[in-house]
């Protein structure tokens, strides 16, 4: 995911830096989009729908590498964590 212009990995993983910031979504486009989970652990579950390439969030929390957002535009859940 991006915000402004901060670097992005290959697997949509949020690079920017701060809350409030709206990012597109950039990465997953192979695999349907980006996994996201219900709670800030790795170890919640992982919701059924996917935050879809090209969607725009905005962040609410940022916590250890893991952000929760909410969706702005596009396909996906309307709020949950993603890496």
């Amino acid at each position: 995911v991006m915000a402004a212009s901060p670097p992005v990995d290959e697997v949509g993983a949020l690079k920017g830096r701060m809350a409030g910031a709206l990012l597109e979504v950039v990465g997953g486009a192979e695999r349907g989009g980006i996994v996201v989970r219900e709670g800030r652990e790795t170890s919640s579950r992982e919701l059924d729908e996917r935050l879809g390439t090209g969607c725009v969030v905005r962040e609410l929390e940022r916590d250890a590498g893991r952000v929760r957002y909410e969706l702005v535009s596009g396909a996906g859940p309307r709020e949950g964590w993603v890496s």
